[in-house]
C-alpha cells in the first residue's frame, strides 16, 4: 500500500521515513556474490557456498591450552568454543549473503510503501546477482557450510546459515508488482529454491539439520516450509506443519515455558529469542496448511505462547536472567518484533503496551549489522503493522 503523507498517522509516517532512510543507505551496497570470496571451496568452484563453523577456532589460539592432537604450526584441528564467534568467517559467504538479504528486504519494503521503482530495481539487481546470473550465482546447496578446518569440509550445522532466506521470498512477493521483477525472474527463482529444497530434503546435511532438536531443527522447518510453499509443494509444507507439535513444541518447550535446549548454551537469552522467533515463523507458515500453532497446547501445557510469556519478565527487566549470556551486545529490546507479533497473533493490547517498556536495543548490536540505533523499532512498525484490539 502507498502512504499518503497527508493522511497517515504521525507514528506511522515516522516509521515510513526511517524505512526510506534505511533503503537509501543500502542503495549503493553490493551487489553481493559468492564469487567475491578470496578462497575457493574444496570443490574448486567459487559458485559453491562456503562458510566456517561460527564457534570454532585454531587449536593454537592464544586463549587455548593446546590439546595433545593440536598442530602448533597449522592450528589444526580447529576446536569449539560455544558462544565465542571467530572473526575468520567474515571472509566467506555468510556475511555477503546476509547483507544481500537485509538490503533486499529494506529496498522491497521501501518500494511497496513509496511506489518508487528505483528501490525495486536495486532489490531486483541484488537478488538476480546472488541467485540467477550465471557468472555470479550461488549453486543451490550447502555442501561446504560450517567447515571445521582439520575436522571436515562441511556439516549439517551449516544449514542454519540460510535461516533468513525466507525473507528473500517475501521480498520478491512484494516486487511482483514492479516492472523491475519479470515473470522470467520469478520462474527462475522458483526453480532455484526448488533445487535447494530438494537438497535440504535428500542430502545428508539437509536431513541432519532436520533431526536436530534445538533451534537448528526449528529453523530447518522454517526454511523448508517457506521454500515448499514458494515452489508450490504444498504436500511438503503440510507434512512439516503437521510435525511441529510433536517434533518441536513438545520436545523444546517445558510446561513452564522454558526452552532447556537453548538455556544450556553460553548465549542462552540470544538463542531462546532465536528459537522463539523461528516458532513464530513456523506458526505463520503452518496457517497456510490449515494448522493452528499459535494457540496449540500439549496436554501438559507446553505452547508457543507459554514460551513467549516465560521471557516477558526478563525482557521487561522485572527479573534477572538466570542463565548464561556472554554476548555483551545482546539486548532484550531486540524482542520488539516478537512482542508486536504476539500482540497481533493473540489480539493482546497488553502485549502491545509492553513494547514501550522494552529497553533500547544495544547500539553496538545494530552497528555490528550495519543498522542505526532503534532502527528495529521503526522497521517492525512497517513489517508488522500494529493491529487494533478490543
Amino acid at each position: 500500500r502507498r502512504l499518503d503523507e497527508n493522511r497517515t498517522r504521525g507514528d506511522e509516517m515516522q516509521s515510513y521515513r526511517h524505512l526510506i532512510q534505511r533503503a537509501d543507505s543500502v542503495m549503493t551496497k553490493g551487489p553481493f556474490s559468492v564469487m567475491t570470496k578470496p578462497m575457493t571451496p574444496p570443490s574448486g568452484d567459487k559458485h559453491d557456498y562456503e562458510s566456517l563453523a561460527t564457534y570454532y577456532w585454531p587449536c593454537n589460539n592464544a586463549t587455548f591450552t593446546p590439546g595433545p592432537h593440536c598442530n602448533l604450526t597449522t592450528g589444526l584441528p580447529w576446536v569449539g568454543r560455544d558462544g565465542h564467534k571467530n572473526p575468520y568467517g567474515n571472509q566467506f559467504d555468510k556475511v555477503p549473503m546476509d547483507s544481500m538479504i537485509t538490503a533486499a528486504q529494506a529496498l522491497s519494503a521501501a518500494y511497496y510503501y513509496s511506489g518508487n521503482e528505483t528501490y525495486a530495481e536495486r532489490a531486483a539487481l541484488l537478488i538476480r546477482t546472488w541467485f540467477l546470473d550465471a557468472s555470479t550465482l550461488m549453486y543451490p546447496n550447502l555442501n561446504y557450510s560450517s567447515i571445521r578446518p582439520g575436522v571436515d569440509n562441511g556439516s549439517s550445522s551449516g544449514v542454519i546459515d540460510i535461516h533468513d532466506l525466507w525473507i528473500v521470498i517475501e521480498s520478491v512477493g512484494i516486487l511482483n508488482g514492479s516492472e523491475a521483477w519479470t515473470e522470467v525472474d520469478q520462474s527462475q527463482l522458483i526453480g532455484w529454491f526448488g533445487e535447494l529444497l530438494h537438497w535440504l530434503l535428500h542430502s545428508p546435511y539437509g536431513q541432519g539439520a532436520d533431526l536436530k532438536l534445538n533451534n537448528h531443527g526449528t529453523w530447518s522447518d522454517v526454511v523448508r516450509s517457506s521454500f515448499a510453499l514458494f515452489t508450490g509443494q504444498s504436500d511438503v509444507a503440510q507434512k512439516i506443519a503437521d510435525g511441529v507439535p510433536d517434533k518441536r513444541i513438545k520436545i523444546q518447550i517445558e510446561p513452564t515455558g522454558q526452552m532447556p535446549l537453548e538455556e544450556n548454551r553460553t548465549n542462552a537469552a540470544s538463542y531462546s529469542c532465536m528459537n522463539l522467533r523461528a516458532l513464530f515463523n513456523l506458526a505463520d507458515l503452518a496457517s497456510y496448511s490449515g494448522i493452528e500453532l499459535f494457540n496449540y497446547t500439549t496436554p501438559d501445557g507446553c505452547s508457543i505462547r507459554r514460551a513467549f510469556e516465560f521471557m516477558i519478565p526478563y525482557a521487561l527487566g522485572k527479573q534477572s536472567w538466570p542463565f548464561d549470556e556472554i554476548n555483551k551486545n545482546f539486548s532484550w529490546g531486540s524482542m520488539i518484533d516478537l512482542f508486536r507479533r504476539a500482540a497481533n497473533a493473540y489480539q493482546s493490547a497488553e502485549y502491545e503496551q509492553m513494547i514501550s517498556l522494552l529497553p533500547k536495543p544495544n547500539r553496538n548490536f545494530f552497528e555490528s549489522v550495519g543498522l542505526p540505533d532503534e532502527d528495529d523499532k521503526y522497521f517492525t512498525n512497517m513489517l508488522y503493522p500494529k493491529q487494533f484490539y478490543d
